[in-house]
């Protein structure tokens, strides 16, 4: 499924406050619906920010894990060119999985 993912919000009428009805992919196909049952609005809204945090930075993390791997499988083999450009991508994933959704 292509990301980014996003959330669909709604009005709901009873209450008068905006809550999450659903998160969609970038074709607004829904993927997950929250909101409904037991879980109260705010609580739905959060777990739809985190879903939408770890979908939507898997693969940059998924990356930078495969590069701090290498890092450290080669040590010092590595040139520190190469030993910097995975620490660059580390710290950028963990920074965009950080700034939210």
């Amino acid at each position: 499924t292509p990301t980014p993912w996003h959330i669909v919000a709604q009005a709901n009428n009873k209450l008068g406050f905006i809550s999450p009805s659903y998160i969609a992919d970038i074709n607004n196909n829904p993927i997950a619906s929250f909101g409904g049952g037991q879980v109260h609005y705010a609580n739905a809204h959060a777990n739809a920010a985190f879903i939408l945090r770890a979908c939507n930075n898997f693969e940059g993390m998924l990356e930078a894990l495969k590069l701090a791997n290498l890092v450290m499988a080669k040590g010092n083999g590595l040139s520190y060119s190469d030993r910097r450009e995975a620490h660059e991508a580390c710290m950028q994933a963990i920074a965009k999985a950080e700034e939210g959704i």
